[in-house]
């Protein structure tokens, strides 16, 4: 179940992330079915050195963006919860005064929240097929891929060092 939903969140950020940008811009009136591609009169024919200033720039600040996303993720998953706690605790420091009325909302409150692997990965799977797509037109985008992989693996790492071995289970199944 989970690979269906990883592949199909993936198609749909490629879609949008690396080919949406390409086919919006390419003229392909020149091509055959001609019912079809008489529709795509963008400005480039062909990935020329002005594809790459306007198009492949937009790709690489994308690319660029999503290298940093993982940071606001693990921001928001740690203090949006810490926030929670805290409002929970009447901002107190003794964790046990709580307004919760039953332990399963007091264990929920604290666990924190589910790491969405699927998403996670699928956005891997758009750093390597973009990056294989566009990087040998656009050498930059090989650096950029490198660094957002190791920002990915540095906060799933994060992640899992803040839960329980009993939050775990999942890695090991």
């Amino acid at each position: 179940m989970l690979a269906s939903n990883t592949n199909g969140v993936f198609l749909v950020l490629f879609l949008n992330t690396g080919f949406l940008l390409t086919i919006a811009n390419a003229n392909l009136t020149e091509h055959p079915p001609h019912f079809i591609t008489k529709h795509f009169v963008g400005p480039y024919y062909d990935y020329e050195p002005e594809w790459y200033a306007a198009v492949g720039f937009l790709i690489l600040k994308t690319m660029i963006i999503n290298a940093f996303l993982p940071f606001s993720g693990l921001a928001m998953g740690y203090f949006i919860p810490l926030l929670k706690r805290k409002m929970d605790m009447k901002f107190g420091k003794n964790r046990y005064v709580t307004k919760k009325t039953s332990m399963i909302a007091y264990k929920k409150l604290w666990s924190g929240g589910e790491y969405i692997m699927h998403v996670k990965d699928s956005g891997i799977l758009l750093i390597v097929f973009v990056t294989s797509m566009y990087g040998v037109g656009m050498p930059l985008l090989f650096p950029v891929a490198a660094l957002t992989l190791l920002i990915n693996f540095s906060v799933r790492e994060s992640w899992l060092a803040t839960k329980s071995s009993s939050h775990q289970h999942w890695m090991i199944d």
